[in-house]
């Protein structure tokens, strides 16, 4: 295979792997399946155009004048997607437009550095926008493979060089040096995977995270799943996200993990008593004072008694749920009494229950003791039953007419308090065998109640149906009732020992008001049609899954999850008498945080003026070191620089060193791993005379460093005669 077609596969892989990181961290397969194909095709087609590809002096894909305007419409289509907002995915989608031009425009090797550099880019934006298994799957391929297709665009980049001074250039055959590239390319690969594990232990969690402002956070599109309102009267097929939106631990009071595929619970993430025009919603929010929490520490809620019940919850990073700019449900079975969080932000308590949180970070675990609602009074006692107004005569009739069924008084000014869960009961079996569990969504008639259509024409729905029609039934006897929404966790796995929660896991149930202002769970979808929809798939598909998702499951709790907590944890408290390195980064990055984005701004203006000035006092050091260098080319450390050894004495004429010197600015320079003579042979093909010289000059140097033989001074007169001559070459062929 020759150095062409080698560099073109690994450089053509690596563009390629770009966009596949970007379109799985985005779940975005359009992306793969419009950017993947065009930029093979336009990639083989520049390749072909010429005879060894970039450099190579043929026809152009586009002309330059299309390109300049191109390339003004991506900044046009940037400005407008962006519209005061800096995203990833605007970023992404000009990176590919930008490398899709810069492909149908590669005249030199130059424009292959720029869609490499944009490959990378593109890699980094899949690590700002999602932290998932198979996107960290993707980077660890993509790392090694950069380093490679660097080392071989150097490669190329020479030969490209070359080929423009006549030489053999991109089609030199890559046996000479495979095995040494191999082992270069392992060893960087092996260096820069150990250093990005010290750093990724090292550097402290926290730093900057907010001044990025969107980062991270990429819009997604409209998905089923959990809601805070819900609204009745749709048409259509509603389809389920089998998208994972938590993992979820459930253990006893002492430790012990008490899920089983048998058990399942439901996580409470909204309670909606409002019901009008179709719509459910909360009731007047009373939400206590935000409050600030940071990592680790445990916050009480409310005193409760009894059994306790600890939940911990890993929220997905592409969920819906991990929305840090908004307000979102601290999910949890019942009442909850404790929490604990992993990152940094702020918590508040709503009613009947439910807390609430803002995260400041990507951390977005908690932990979570609840009450069991037997045991766990949420609402301050009713002395006496509320009066509900159901409009709807034909639904206070239907309830009437099923308890009348059950044998239980339907009026409450004479049932006793006592007989309300009786009677619940009575709506829910009433419900369960009387109505049809569905997807497949139908609008009723225009001035018909939804619940009403649901009740009495279709009797066909989904939860949120069967929930809505069991409040209004409850409420029409005078019982208490209200609907909540959030999962139900059902599909637990014995490998990881959590609960995996989809967004297909979003239900809606019922709470009953019980004897104390206890409130009861209660379920109107049929077991049957919950456990068909709910349950982990079944067969030889579902176990793979099953499988996979353990492997994320260990990548999140392992990787992901690694917080400051973790961190410190790791490395040991940090000593304020001695704070060496380590507690010199801690207290900085403690200081980083409180100063907030203004002082990171500083620190960057700061990093900046330190990088420019060290750069250029780098410049100057070897500008200065090449004059030295320069002046010194005809002793052996000149010599070693050539890539010639010197086991004895000196090249006291200096010729030949001064003549590679020149055949590299004639671009006919002579590569590392390339024996001298064989050089010398190499540009017979271009040049008998030019070729002579070479070789009478090398065959000097070699019996003076090799043999140790002196040359004479009428030697060293030919010999400078001939390195004039290879100097001279360029304006002796022009002449002729």
């Amino acid at each position: 295979m020759t150095l062409a077609r080698w560099y073109n596969r690994s450089a053509l892989t690596l563009v390629v792997l770009g966009v596949l990181a970007y379109s799985v961290a985005a779940e975005s397969p359009e992306f793969a399946v419009l950017a993947g194909p065009t930029v093979v095709m336009l990639w083989r087609l520049s390749t072909r155009r010429g005879s060894g590809g970039v450099g190579s002096g043929g026809r152009f894909l586009l002309p330059r004048f299309v390109v300049n305007i191109l390339l003004f419409a991506v900044l046009g289509f940037a400005i407008l997607r962006a519209q005061g907002r800096l995203e990833v995915e605007t970023i992404a989608q000009v990176v590919v437009l930008i490398q899709i031009i810069k492909i149908g425009d590669r005249r030199a090797p130059r424009d292959d550095a720029q869609i490499l550099s944009l490959a990378v880019f593109l890699a980094i934006a899949a690590m700002l926008d999602s932290n998932s298994l198979w996107t960290g799957v993707i980077l660890v391929v993509f790392l090694p493979l950069l380093i490679l297709t660097v080392m071989l665009f150097q490669l190329h980049k020479g030969a490209v060089h070359a080929a423009e001074g006549g030489g053999s250039g991109p089609e030199t055959s890559v046996s000479t040096f495979r095995r040494g590239l191999r082992w270069t390319s392992g060893i960087a690969t092996v260096g820069t995977l150990g250093l990005s594990v010290f750093v990724f232990v090292l550097m402290p969690r926290g730093v900057g995270e907010n001044v990025f402002g969107s980062f991270g956070t990429t819009p997604r599109g409209q998905r089923t799943g959990f809601t805070s309102s819900v609204t009745l009267g749709s048409q259509g097929i509603l389809s389920e996200s089998q998208a994972i939106v938590l993992d979820l631990v459930v253990k006893d009071s002492t430790g012990q993990n008490i899920g089983s595929p048998d058990s399942s619970y439901y996580l409470r993430g909204a309670v909606l008593t409002e019901y009008q025009n179709s719509k459910w919603t909360a009731a007047e929010p009373r939400r206590g004072q935000a409050t600030l929490f940071s990592p680790g520490t445990d916050i009480p809620v409310k005193m409760r008694r009894g059994a306790v019940i600890e939940q911990t919850v890993s929220v997905r990073g592409n969920s819906r749920a991990s929305n840090r700019s908004q307000w979102q449900p601290v999910f949890a079975i019942w009442a909850p009494a404790q929490v604990r969080f992993q990152g940094t932000g702020r918590f508040r308590t709503g009613e009947s229950g439910i807390l609430e949180r803002r995260s400041d970070s990507s951390l977005l675990d908690y932990t979570v003791w609840s009450v069991p609602f037997e045991l766990a009074p949420v609402d301050p006692p009713v002395q006496e039953r509320q009066v509900f107004d159901v409009e709807s005569e034909r639904i206070r009739d239907l309830a009437v007419q099923i308890l009348t069924r059950a044998g239980i008084e339907a009026d409450p000014n004479v049932r006793s308090i006592d007989e309300d869960a009786r009677a619940a009961r009575a709506i829910q079996d009433y419900l369960r065998s009387s109505m049809t569990y569905t997807l497949e969504m139908e609008a009723p008639p225009r001035g018909v109640d939804p619940v009403e259509h649901f009740l009495f024409d279709r009797k066909q729905g989904h939860c949120e149906y069967m929930a809505s029609a069991m409040v209004l039934l409850c409420r029409a006897v005078g019982i208490n009732a209200r609907m909540v929404t959030g999962y139900v966790a059902t599909e637990f796995s014995t490998t990881t020992g959590a609960y995996t929660v989809r967004e297909a896991n979003a239900h809606a149930w019922v709470e009953v008001e019980d004897v104390g202002a206890r409130w009861r769970l209660f379920d109107p979808t049929p077991p049957a049609a919950l456990d068909r929809i709910h349950r982990a798939a079944p067969g030889l598909m579902g176990r793979l899954r099953q499988a996979l998702e353990a492997m994320e499951y260990a990548w999140n709790s392992s990787f992901v999850a690694f917080n400051e907590q973790t961190r410190q944890s790791l490395l040991g408290p940090n000593q304020e008498e001695n704070p060496g390195f380590l507690g010199r980064v801690e207290r900085f990055s403690q200081r980083m945080r409180a100063g907030g984005p203004r002082l990171m701004v500083n620190a960057l203006a700061s990093g900046l003026v330190v990088f420019a000035a060290v750069a250029s006092l780098g410049i100057a050091f070897q500008v200065l070191l090449r004059m030295a260098l320069g002046r010194g080319r005809s002793g052996p450390r000149g010599m070693r620089r050539r890539g010639v050894a010197s086991p004895r004495g000196e090249i006291s004429t200096g010729a030949y060193a001064w003549m590679l010197r020149w055949l590299q600015k004639r671009g006919l320079g002579k590569p590392e791993w390339r024996p001298p003579l064989a050089h010398a042979a190499e540009l017979s093909g271009i040049d008998a005379q030019l070729a002579a010289d070479v070789e009478r000059v090398t065959r000097a140097m070699y019996r003076e460093v090799y043999r140790g033989e002196s040359v004479s001074g009428e030697e060293r007169r030919e010999l400078e005669s001939a390195a004039r001559r290879v100097r001279d070459w360029r304006r002796r062929t022009r002449e002729s």
